[in-house]
């Protein structure tokens, strides 16, 4: 996959919005309307900033987030990767966005719900104390969730890991100070709610229903319906018919400062950030670091790293209770095509191997009865 052309750094905020809007075309249909509304949002949010030691660091920060986006598009992998962790929630403002919605208590829908609602208050004691943000989680709902987290893990995962022997917090409350005295309320309800905080920093919460069948089937190849789930291809980049000028030699920054800071930009690791390209190098134009091409295939693969750390999760039919499913994904091994299975003909995989079980010298008992027997000694089996 080509890498892009090297462009000057936006100046404006416009046209930094312009250039993530075009770049966030180039991410698969599934992931545009995430990536849009995002980009949306907070250029709404920062569009009037008149400061302009503030507008001066946005846009530092808009042109970094335009660079990594362009990169993921070119073939670093390992960007895309973390762009759609971004996107499906296991990282940045669409994972808090998530646990709010999925685990902020919801209020009361009856009276009965209402009266229950108090008596935990009343057991709680927070008709005494002030409320804090812990009143606003579904404890219960949130634990439960950390209960199944920790009985699925998964590699490389972006958050650190849940253990199974730490989901008590009831064990982080001190039963009594080095004063032999019992804690004081706020200094529980302070040890509780850095414990919870925590936790919650660990969690991946789980994604709606239909957005997590949707990465089941882009993981497994199940996308019949869609003619192209994937990146569409990079538009070709208008060119100018104007005679271009040569291109001015720095020869002062080389002068000055070593090759190596002078030639930063077109370094293998930061390629495809900058876009430039190595012209003085002995062996060429040298491939970049992580880059790759994107297939279906390798798609699938990427794709399959965020569905085996995604889930979704719904009220049990009796009402006790959660279902939790988590994104699984079985490995088998590729079946033969025509042209290989020839080396296969005549092997049967219903038979199990014979294992010949060895001794210290690294010889079976069929080879050590023939030593004995062309030695001259007796055979102790007859």
């Amino acid at each position: 996959m080509p890498r892009p052309l090297h462009h000057q750094p936006p100046k404006t905020p416009l046209h930094i919005f312009r250039h993530l809007l075009r770049e966030a075309s180039y991410l698969p249909p599934f992931a545009q309307p995430v990536a849009r509304e995002r980009i949306r949002s907070r250029f709404d949010r920062h569009r009037n900033t008149k400061d302009p030691e503030r507008l001066k660091t946005l846009l530092r920060k808009g042109n970094h987030k335009l660079r990594y986006l362009r990169a993921a598009n070119n073939g670093d992998f390992p960007r895309m990767r973390f762009v759609l962790f971004e996107i499906f929630g296991r990282l940045g403002f669409r994972r808090r966005q998530l646990l709010h919605q999925i685990f902020a208590r919801e209020p009361p829908a009856d009276e009965a719900e209402l009266e229950e609602f108090m008596q935990t208050l009343a057991s709680q004691d927070l008709l005494n104390r002030h409320s804090d943000w812990l009143d606003r989680w579904n404890l219960e709902k949130l634990q439960a969730f950390l209960k199944s987290q920790a009985l699925n893990p998964f590699d490389n995962s972006p958050r650190p890991s849940v253990a199974g022997k730490t989901l008590d917090p009831t064990n982080v409350v001190l039963k009594e100070t080095i004063w032999g005295r019992p804690p004081s309320p706020k200094l529980a309800r302070s040890r509780l709610r850095k414990w919870w905080r925590n936790m919650l920093e660990r969690v991946m919460p789980p994604l709606p229903k239909k957005e997590w069948e949707m990465l089941r089937d882009l993981s497994l190849g199940n996308n019949e319906t869609t003619k192209n789930p994937w990146a569409p291809p990079r538009r070709t980049v208008a060119q100018s018919s104007s005679p271009k000028e040569g291109e001015r030699w720095d020869w002062k920054l080389y002068a000055t400062r070593r090759v190596a800071f002078a030639d930063i930009q077109k370094s293998r690791r930061n390629k495809l950030l900058s876009g430039a390209v190595d012209d003085t190098s002995p062996m060429g134009d040298t491939r970049a670091i992580h880059e790759g091409k994107f297939t279906p295939r390798t798609w699938r693969s990427v794709v399959g790293d965020v569905f085996m750390m995604s889930s979704y999760m719904e009220k049990k039919p009796t009402g006790d209770g959660w279902d939790i499913k988590w994104g699984k994904i079985r490995f088998e091994p590729p079946v033969a095509n025509q042209a290989r299975a020839e080396i296969f003909e005549g092997i049967s995989f219903d038979d199990k191997p014979q294992v010949q079980k060895l001794d210290s010298t690294g010889l079976s008992r069929k080879e050590r009865k023939r030593i004995r027997l062309e030695a001259g000694g007796e055979d102790p089996s007859s």
